[in-house]
């Protein structure tokens, strides 16, 4: 499991700084779901690119179980950004 001891906002397309430990995006709205690209940085420099969704806050406890308002990337980023336009709220974790 990883510590995380500094939190920093990171807005959609924002560079990131090389030192990040991951990620955390919410979706603080509560009538939309939403879409978002991350690009994360592979042990041998190359980026792939995922594809995530997360719920809004309203939706009901089965949904949030399997696909909660939050998402967590452990992993180095390079860029994230908010594909879907709703709002989602990015933080980069060291």
């Amino acid at each position: 499991m990883r510590l995380y001891k500094k939190i920093k906002p990171l807005g959609t397309g924002v560079t990131t700084s090389q030192a990040n430990k991951g990620m955390l995006v919410i979706n603080p709205t509560t009538v939309n779901n939403a879409e978002f690209t991350v690009n994360i940085i592979n042990v041998d420099k190359t980026v792939t690119a995922l594809e995530l969704t997360v719920n809004a806050v309203n939706v009901n406890a089965v949904q949030l179980a399997t696909n909660p308002n939050f998402s967590l990337i452990p992993f180095t980023i390079s860029s994230w950004t908010d594909t879907s336009a709703t709002g989602l709220i990015g933080y980069e974790l060291f």
